[in-house]
């Protein structure tokens, strides 16, 4: 075997040396397909996907006292882990609303106008955006309130999007 050092007898070959090794790491380490925006998968390893599905997108009105369900099951998959729940809301007419996440169960609770423990909540603002790191699988429901602030009508831009990864 030929030492290292018979190669290198610059500073400027240990340089090439380098640069070199980065340009295979970066060949080698990179793996996997170029995502597209059509695409259902982000490749992220030759074992391992990226995958979502998205919840809610779209404009919707919300009237006084009105709030809207939007359910979210994780799986108790053992090829399915780091779920996260994302996305963003504005209200464009009227001012402003509460989104949050509560567990499924207590869904009866809320619809009869009693208070519920929510997991995460924005408080009440005009808008919002939010990464949730989901800490394990059941049965949860994401909530827009127009229940709180302002007594009138809103109109409200929303995406929600659960993703996962995937063996």
């Amino acid at each position: 075997m030929i030492p290292f050092s018979c190669f290198v007898t610059t500073p400027n070959d240990l340089t090439r040396v380098r640069y070199l090794l980065a340009v295979l790491a970066l060949a080698f380490g990179c793996g996997g397909d170029t995502p597209t925006s059509s695409a259902g998968r982000v490749p992220t390893g030759p074992f391992l996907a990226r995958q979502s599905v998205t919840i809610a997108l779209g404009s919707n009105t919300l009237f006084p006292g009105q709030f809207q369900l939007r359910h979210v099951t994780l799986d108790d998959d053992p090829k399915r882990f780091n779920y996260h729940l994302s996305g963003d809301f504005s209200v464009s007419d009227g001012y402003s609303i509460e989104a949050f996440l509560m567990k499924r169960e207590d869904v009866p609770e809320i619809v009869e106008g009693r208070d519920v423990e929510r997991l995460w909540r924005t408080g009440v603002t005009r808008s919002s955006s939010w990464e949730i790191t989901m800490p394990q699988a059941g049965n949860y429901t994401f909530v827009l309130d127009n229940r709180v602030g302002e007594p009138e009508w809103k109109t409200i831009t929303t995406r929600l999007i659960l993703s996962w990864d995937q063996f």
